[in-house]
């Protein structure tokens, strides 16, 4: 029973530690690089959930974490720079496509 307290008690420690980590990190960051790195959080798992490596861009624009247009292009144009993401345009239709590399689920 101590054994399984201590070792409960080390996950929440370990989580308090990398939720802090995640907070202070991105409040360090320029906002730019802030945003992109929010994006790139939201993408991921978002194409791990649905089983996906793409998904549009309006979607993200409405259930992302950016809402504001000149901030998600200034987020995006980040994670292509980084090879993170690639923009695909079909007409009117834009398409962000996550590095598959990034996306792969272990099952």
């Amino acid at each position: 029973m101590a054994l399984e307290a201590f070792d409960g008690a080390g996950r929440i420690a370990a989580w308090h530690l990398h939720e802090s980590r995640r907070f202070f990190g991105e409040l360090a960051l320029p906002a730019e690089l802030a945003d992109a790195a929010r994006l790139d959080r939201w993408l991921i798992e978002h194409c791990q959930r649905a089983r996906a490596s793409s998904v549009g861009k309006n979607h993200v624009r409405q259930h992302g974490p950016l809402r504001d247009q000149a901030r998600l292009d200034a987020a995006i144009r980040e994670l292509t720079e980084l090879a993170r993401v690639r923009l695909r345009k079909d007409g009117k239709r834009q398409t962000i496509e996550v590095n598959p590399e990034l996306v792969m689920v272990t099952t």
